[in-house]
């Protein structure tokens, strides 16, 4: 697989490596038609870290687009701006995978997963600035950021819940300063029966919208969602699987259903929509 498009907000990108097919007629006169920005290496946390002036990269339109807690009203994401989406959108593609970091002979990082889909989102993150690198702990998931590793970022790993073919989406839990994020990506027809009810309307239709064009052209399309848990909501949560993990009946029961409550009422903003397809097709 190879990472090709991307939506952000309201706006559709396609990623640049500089090959032909990338710069032939037909590939810039369909970008032009449905007004797909191109972007670079690292152009995507240059942009919102204000490195590069790029109105166009931060053009969305999608204001006060607010992440509420199902629990706890109160505690809230605002992803108003381009900058909060973009950022929450590559953090979602480095974190929400089972890939590890490992030095290989040559003191190289290598990415091991069994998934190679996986490891191209990982690599692709990578080069817009959002480095995944080995940590220390197990429980801590270390991201550099910039073009020059220049920030180091720590994130708490409180869940992963692996990818397997009967559920068809994998899910990451974690927690930054004190806000507990979930991150779910998978197929679209799951991630969208799994979306909140609130979700507006004019989100839907574009990303079906999206999800055709890119069908037409042969490409393999990933729908990315996320929401914001409260405490009480995780530790719920968390002694739900305790529970099912010892129990010696009915385990992998048990367990899909506390996976199936916690990955309900997501939000999927077309922020948080990617496109890719076959590297050999290229």
């Amino acid at each position: 697989m190879e990472f090709r498009y991307c939506v952000i907000g309201d706006t559709c990108y396609q990623y640049i490596r500089g090959n032909s097919e990338e710069n032939n007629k037909n590939e810039e006169n369909f970008r032009e038609k449905e007004n797909i920005i191109p972007f670079e290496k690292y152009m995507m946390y240059k942009a919102i870290s204000g490195k590069i002036n790029a109105d166009k990269l931060l053009g969305s339109f999608y204001k006060g687009f607010i992440i509420r807690s199902i629990t706890n009203p109160n505690i809230i994401l605002n992803l108003e701006s381009s900058k909060d989406l973009i950022e929450n959108y590559w953090l979602a593609l480095v974190l929400c995978n089972s890939c590890s970091v490992q030095i290989d002979k040559n003191g190289e990082e290598e990415y091991i997963c069994v998934s190679p889909d996986n490891i191209e989102l990982v690599k692709t993150a990578k080069y817009q600035g959002f480095h995944l690198t080995k940590s220390e702990k197990r429980t801590i998931k270390t991201i550099l950021l910039g073009e020059f590793d220049e920030i180091k970022r720590e994130v708490e790993l409180l869940h992963l819940i692996e990818f397997t073919s009967e559920r068809k989406r994998e899910t990451v839990i974690v927690k930054e300063k004190g806000l507990i994020k979930l991150f779910c990506k998978g197929a679209d027809s799951i991630i969208k029966e799994r979306m909140s009810p609130n979700t507006p309307f004019q989100i839907l239709k574009q990303g079906e919208y999206y999800i055709d064009k890119f069908s037409k052209k042969g490409l393999r399309t990933l729908f990315v969602s996320m929401k914001i848990l409260s405490q009480e909501e995780y530790d719920i949560f968390a002694e739900e699987v305790k529970v099912a993990s010892i129990s010696l009946d009915n385990k992998e029961e048990l367990l899909n259903k506390a996976y199936d409550k916690i990955e309900n009422n997501l939000s999927k903003a077309p922020a948080f929509t990617s496109f890719s397809r076959q590297a050999h097709t290229v």
